[in-house]
């Protein structure tokens, strides 16, 4: 909004129409919000050029042996699904528990699709990424990406070993819920553990499924599915729209190095795809490693400096995007 009003102060024009979608429940599901513009937007028959929405940051310190920040321009988000593991047993109580409880064969299933990741590489949007950041990169590690051919799997070790770049190699395995017994001296006769995976473009709900009932092999784990929602297609970063966000990140923030990548996380613009050419996910402010915990967590912030950097972001982009 800061940046809208200094361009109005400045009396400028754009040659196109530019919309500014400002929400409330993006965190409940964007139901009463970005829906309901889509489907008012769709009503009029407008279709747009491109949108941006939050996803990635300029990255600061994330990347080892790259010196400048990274702009994280991301072509793409994640999907999202999530399922349950529930496992049965014959309760009772705890003083004559039998040798397979339900909460034992849960966690067994558990453990045994945790040792099983999902398999990812560096391929499509998430070798784009690398190798752009790549470039940048000392001698050693550039030889290495310049030859994925040879060294594809030692840099896909290393990449997992990390959370930050694991999550752009592969669909996610993330169990955050468990329930049983109501109480500590009761047998569960049911045991449940659930699951929440973030779908990389590369995977569909129904790969997924399938491959968790691989793994587990067990007739005595159902596998139930929940919810959920494929990953969302891969815009241009051919497109004008790209380019005006390159433009204006590079403008605002000087020496940088500009990627293309993948949101990890889920975000509004997979709605703005049914009226948008092309949708685009980055926020321009810088962060550093020590910023991810405050993320719904402690003490979440934003600095002045990033307020400012980020008017004068959006000031650039509207201003240079919106010409014929």
């Amino acid at each position: 909004m800061e940046a809208t009003s200094l361009l109005l102060a400045e009396g400028f024009q754009p040659d196109r129409s530019v919309y500014l979608s400002l929400t409330h429940d993006e965190e409940i599901g964007g139901i009463k919000g970005t829906k309901a513009i889509v489907d008012n937007l769709s009503r009029d028959d407008i279709h747009l050029a491109w949108t941006l929405d939050e996803g990635s940051f300029l990255f600061d310190g994330f990347f080892p042996g790259v010196a400048p920040p990274v702009a994280n321009i991301n072509l793409a988000e994640k999907g999202t699904m999530t399922i349950e593991l529930v496992a049965h047993g014959q309760g009772g109580h705890s003083s004559m528990p039998p040798k397979e409880t339900a909460v034992g064969i849960l966690a067994q299933a558990l453990v045994k699709l945790q040792a099983a990741p999902i398999p990812g590489t560096l391929d499509g949007l998430s070798g784009e990424m690398f190798d752009a950041i790549a470039r940048h990169m000392p001698f050693s590690q550039r030889l290495l990406f310049a030859n994925r051919w040879l060294f594809g799997d030692l840099i896909d070790a290393s990449l997992a070993s990390k959370a930050f770049s694991n999550a752009m190699l592969r669909t996610t395995t993330a169990p955050t819920m468990l329930s049983a017994s109501i109480k500590e001296n009761v047998l569960a006769i049911e045991a449940i553990g659930t699951i929440n995976f973030r779908l990389h473009p590369r995977d569909s709900i129904k790969g997924v499924m399938n491959y968790v009932k691989s793994v587990l092999d067990d007739e005595r784990i159902e596998v139930k599915l929940i919810g959920g929602s494929n990953a969302s297609r891969v815009s241009s970063a051919k497109a004008l729209g790209y380019k005006a966000i390159v433009h204006a990140a590079q403008s605002t923030y000087g020496n940088i190095v500009v990627a293309p990548g993948i949101t990890i996380a889920a975000t509004d613009s997979r709605r703005y795809e049914a009226i948008a050419e092309n949708s685009y996910r980055f926020n321009p402010m810088s962060i550093t490693p020590q910023d991810i915990p405050r993320f719904h967590g402690t003490n979440e912030r934003m600095s002045i400096e990033n307020m400012v950097n980020a008017t004068r972001f959006y000031r650039l982009l509207i201003r240079d995007g919106s010409h014929e």
